[in-house]
């Protein structure tokens, strides 16, 4: 089984955890859970799928510290164009839970 790092477009070098490649197992555990996963809310009813988004937006939100320093890391990108686009993507989630609350999208 292979392994790799993380590599530092900062730094040039590798940097962090080992991370191995997947089994035939995990990977086919992984599609089973996204199958189980994309039931389960398929037909969740538009007020509580907008609590999930919600959620999702605040999970990037308390994780954006963290987060930023790996991408600025991986990336070299610059500190303020790695918070536009995390806030970007928060903002998203959070329209998109506002439009199901809201019942728009179903008029």
């Amino acid at each position: 089984m292979t392994s790799f790092q993380a590599y530092s477009h900062k730094n040039k070098s590798y940097f962090g955890h080992f991370f191995t490649d997947a089994t035939s197992r995990e990977i086919e555990q992984s599609v089973h859970d996204a199958h189980i996963a994309y039931h389960a809310t398929k037909h969740m009813p538009c007020k509580k799928r907008a609590v999930l988004f919600e959620h999702v937006a605040q999970i990037i939100e308390q994780a954006l510290p963290v987060l930023s320093a790996v991408i600025a890391e991986e990336t070299a990108l610059p500190e303020d164009r790695i918070q536009n686009e995390a806030q970007r993507t928060i903002r998203h989630w959070r329209m998109f839970a506002q439009v199901l609350h809201s019942g728009v999208h179903i008029e």
